[in-house]
This record gives C-alpha cells, structure tokens and sequence, in this order.
C-alpha cells in the first residue's frame, strides 16, 4: 500500500512532464508521417489546358459541376478544421484532469482504475492525431494519383470533369478518416 501511494504521489508531481514527453514523441511520430513536406493541390496542366479549349456549352456545364465541386470542397475543409480544433480541445480538457486520476492510483482495486481508464482514454486521444495525419497523407496519395487507366478513350472535357468528381470524391474521403480516426485509434488499442 505505501509503495502505490509512493508512485501515485510520483505520478501526480511529475503529471505535466510525463504528459509533456506524450506530446512530444506523437509531435516528432506525426512530422516523420508526413516527413516535413506539404502537398500543394493544383488541377493538373493538361486537364487545365482542356478547360481553355472548351466551347460555350461544355464550358458552362463543366462551370456549374466545378462551382458545386467547390462548394462541397469548402464544407470538408471546413469540417476538417473543425474535426482538428475539437480533438486539440478535448486533449486541453483532460490534460488538468491528469492529476486527479493519478491521484486515484494508491485506492482500491475499483478506485485505482480509474487512473488506468483516464491513461488509456489520453492514450487514445494523443494518438488519434497520428491516425488524423496518417489518414490526410493516405489521401493526399490518392489525389496525386492521377487518373485512372480506363479515362484514355473518354473525351477530353469527360477526363477533366472525372479528374474533378474523382479529386471532390477523395477529399470526402478525408474528412471521413479524419473524423473517424477516435474510433479506429479507440479500436486499435482495444478500447
């Protein structure tokens, strides 16, 4: 009994520092995933010159399908950022609440659970990030693909508007793996 009430007290004391090598490790895991380089989307030079050499009716339907492409675009980015701020906020919430769990650590056999749940949840939500990262760089392979082989007979303005539906379709995608990266990452560590 006195060696857990010594290690509870260890662990409330030392609570931000242990947390702290947490934050850094899963910082330095997230930066080797996504080895430190960004990918910049941009419509491919042979799909662009496409929609210059476009007539008058082909050039409106393909304005209409890329204004609502954009639209859908804008709300997954959005719903990205909002998936991230969320999960950073969450991490801000139970952080303070590290203490008061550890503390819980030199009680009972039900009450020193309590310290075993709490490190298993903060685990699971400081890992989600690499989940998060792991899942965008997935994607971002996907969007730089490119097209697929069975476009080559299609019309030019068709491959263009498939290379839209396809670039809109992976985005979607995204935002899935990242809002569903607490329940993969809860899964995974058998929570």
């Amino acid at each position: 009994m006195l060696i857990r009430l010594g290690l509870a007290e260890w662990f409330v004391a030392n609570n931000v520092t242990i947390m702290k090598a947490f934050f850094t490790s899963i910082g330095n895991l997230v930066g080797l995933i996504s080895a430190g380089t960004t990918t910049q989307l941009a419509i491919d030079s042979t799909q662009a010159d496409i929609i210059k050499g476009l007539g008058f009716g082909e050039s409106l339907v393909m304005l209409i399908l890329t204004a609502l492409l954009a639209i859908i675009i804008i709300i997954c980015g959005f719903f990205i950022i909002y998936t991230v701020y969320f999960r950073f906020l969450k991490i801000l919430i139970i952080v303070p609440l590290g203490a008061i769990a550890c503390s819980t650590m030199a009680g009972n056999r039900m009450v020193s659970h309590t310290m075993a749940t709490y490190c298993k949840y903060f685990l699971s939500c400081v890992f989600e990030a690499v989940t998060m990262a792991l899942a965008i760089v997935v994607c971002n392979a996907f969007i730089n693909a490119g097209l697929p082989a069975f476009t080559g007979s299609y019309a030019d303005w068709a491959q263009t508007l498939i290379y839209l539906c396809e670039m809109t379709f992976t985005i979607a995608m995204t935002v899935g793996s990242v809002k569903g990266a607490q329940t993969l990452t809860s899964k995974a560590f058998g929570l």
